[in-house]
């Protein structure tokens, strides 16, 4: 487990049940977490009683890294998101300091 990342499951369905839009952010340049995105979606769905209409939006995060770091690439990611999971799909980059 990583500093700060506390597991608090019945606290995770109180907020999903309890919710009506979802954003889900992902590291571009580590795939554990686009594959913890996908278990998350998937928790949602099911809390949510199977209605995968639920809307959701996947985030790629740290797209600023440059490419030599990134480890899911952009056409995939999105293909999977829109395509295959029917969610929505933005990348966005870390302007601090600009």
């Amino acid at each position: 487990m990583r500093a700060g990342a506390y597991e608090f499951p019945a606290m995770r369905r109180l907020a999903i049940s309890t919710g009506d839009a979802f954003i889900l952010v992902y590291s571009v340049d580590d795939e554990a977490s686009f594959d913890q995105v996908d278990l998350l979606r998937n928790l949602i769905i099911d809390e949510k009683n199977g209605d995968d209409r639920t809307p959701i939006v996947i985030v790629g995060n740290k797209t600023d890294l440059g490419g030599e770091r990134r480890r899911v690439d952009q056409p995939t990611a999105e293909t999977t998101a829109s395509i295959d999971w029917g969610t929505g799909y933005v990348e966005v980059v870390n302007n601090e300091g600009c």
